[in-house]
């Protein structure tokens, strides 16, 4: 009987294509080949999809760091060769979606194999949409009474018609300093930090160089970056394992994370097992609102006591040393039974859905 064949997608449109090679090739080496075929597939920028058969390694990150600051790269391609499409769907059996950011973590990748019928790994169209906008998100954690950070959302056309105002009333509500970032964009690009009222402005134009929506947010000084790993569909668990960041620069910015050796601890330093608890519990609860089904990561801000969600990642970094999985690794998982698991949760959901 021939082995089910798993495609592993990467690349992409985005500003993040070159982390999802890096992602998408070590979970690639480290798909179980005695009981799956692996294919790879290849998302250029300009959308078209290809077979390949290169894998990339981490050091490709410093080397192409130029290519994901620019801007002119993030953006829509109309009339993509869709050509050889049909041949690449034919020839799976479940895909494997690992597009960092827009295109494909916003839940557009998801939405076109739920269309051609394809299983696939992580969440559902709602979760990965929802997810990748963080006002959108921030609402929702809000209305389910799971704290995050004070924002607001500036649109293009209002910032165009009167930026003076948008600014005044962002920075009344938040103060300084404040940390500017586009909507729907991962990896740390285009963001900054601000710690003055003139600064504000040149931090929305960048944002808005990758996206028409940007979110202004108040930012916790002297917070702790703690990640938390959760897996699983209608009973999902979070790593019983916290991770901490401690970035090189001001903040965890895509520099710190791929080219300069942020301090990563796993497990997070001096946490009682009454706040590993209660992060866990608020992991998989804003995990749940969001319609969570696969994996995630849910990154939080802890200043004293107090412990915010900031965001959801729903496709997140995949190497053998990010976050993700090295917080189930701390547990005595393999990254290939990491891997294994994920696939079978998606099995898992496909069979529901065909028996529904």
């Amino acid at each position: 009987m021939p082995k089910p064949t798993v495609a592993v997608i990467m690349g992409g449109r985005s500003s993040e294509r070159e982390v999802s090679l890096v992602s998408g090739s070590a979970v690639a080496r480290a798909i179980d080949r005695s009981r799956y075929d692996v294919m790879l597939v290849h998302v250029r920028q300009d959308g078209a999809w290809e077979r390949i058969e290169m894998l990339y390694d981490h050091s490709h990150l410093a080397g192409t760091y130029g290519n994901a600051m620019d801007p002119a790269r993030h953006r829509y391609h109309a009339h993509s060769d869709l050509s050889g499409l049909w041949e690449i769907l034919s020839a799976m059996d479940m895909a494997f979606p690992l597009l960092h950011g827009p295109f494909g973590e916003d839940g557009t990748v998801h939405g076109f194999l739920e269309t051609a019928g394809v299983p696939y790994v992580g969440g559902g169209v709602l979760f990965n949409s929802v997810c990748m906008h963080k006002p959108i998100l921030k609402a929702l954690l809000l209305h389910h009474g799971i704290p995050t950070p004070a924002f607001e959302t500036v649109h293009a056309k209002d910032w165009a018609a009167d930026s003076e105002h948008e600014a005044g009333a962002a920075l009344e509500k938040l103060g300084l300093p404040v940390f500017v970032k586009p909507a729907a964009l991962g990896s740390s690009i285009g963001i900054t930090r601000v710690d003055d009222a003139d600064g504000l402005f040149a931090s929305v134009e960048l944002a808005l160089r990758y996206g028409p929506t940007v979110i202004i947010e108040k930012a916790v000084n002297g917070a702790r970056e703690i990640e938390c790993a959760v897996m699983g569909n209608d009973d999902p668990r979070a790593a019983g394992t916290l991770g901490e960041i401690v970035p090189r620069n001001r903040f965890y910015d895509y520099e710190s994370k791929y080219v300069l050796d942020s301090q990563l601890f796993v497990p997070a330093r001096d946490l009682s097992a009454n706040m590993v608890r209660t992060i866990r519990e608020m992991a998989v609860a804003a995990y749940r609102v969001a319609d969570g089904a696969g994996y995630a990561r849910v990154d939080f801000l802890m200043s004293g006591a107090e412990v915010m969600v900031n965001e959801i990642n729903t496709i997140p970094g995949f190497t053998e040393i990010s976050m993700f999985p090295r917080l189930f690794m701390a547990e005595g998982m393999t990254f290939s039974q990491i891997v294994d698991s994920l696939i079978s949760y998606a099995w898992e959901r496909f069979r529901r859905a065909a028996s529904a």
